[in-house]
């Protein structure tokens, strides 16, 4: 009887010692670990292997919850940050295309692009003299977009051509309206 008794008293001490190493020591904000399924997210969820991680640590109670939002923070900036990286190289890489295809451009590029560019300004800046076209281009990296390089470039030959003419009879805007549309009657 006095081993079997033993043996009850060394089984309730190991029962003893591992409730006590579940619990978290005073003062720190742990949750007990438990094991649990592996976190599932919602179908269409998609996180990188780091960012699965510490939801899965949180979930777990391998950290606490300040841990996991000083962590998730940091994430995403460092996310945003290579994001950011990701979209200046691939602007430089526009940029550098768009040069090259109005460098290479039969009508407006080559040996005519700095007048091409100069009468899209013109343009530009006709159409929209508190200059928030300009604005809006700059903004949104369509300055030097070929289309609209091309597009604005017309309209400020159009005006050029406007001001070499006779003036007095027919307005500067009436004139281009002529040669846009034909004579208006």
């Amino acid at each position: 009887m006095d081993v079997e008794q033993g043996n009850q008293d060394a089984q309730a001490q190991t029962q003893d010692a591992q409730v006590q190493a579940q619990e978290p020591a005073p003062g720190i904000d742990a949750v007990a670990s438990v094991t649990h399924e592996p976190l599932k997210f919602r179908e269409g969820v998609a996180l990188d292997d780091r960012t699965r991680q510490a939801f899965q640590d949180l979930y777990d109670g391998k950290v606490s919850h300040q841990q996991f939002l000083d962590g998730f923070f940091d994430r995403i900036v460092e996310v945003d940050r290579e994001n950011r990286q990701r979209a200046a190289v691939k602007a430089e890489d526009q940029a550098k295309a768009w040069k090259a295809e109005m460098a290479s451009d039969e009508e407006f590029g080559g040996v005519r692009l700095d007048a091409t560019v100069e009468a899209a300004n013109r343009a530009v800046k006709h159409c929209s003299p508190d200059g928030s076209l300009g604005a809006v281009l700059k903004e949104h990296g369509l300055e030097r977009n070929p289309a609209v390089l091309r597009a604005f470039a017309r309209i400020g030959l159009g005006l050029q051509e406007d001001r070499s003419g006779d003036i007095g009879s027919v307005s500067p805007e009436q004139a281009f309206l002529e040669r846009m549309y034909g004579p208006q009657k």
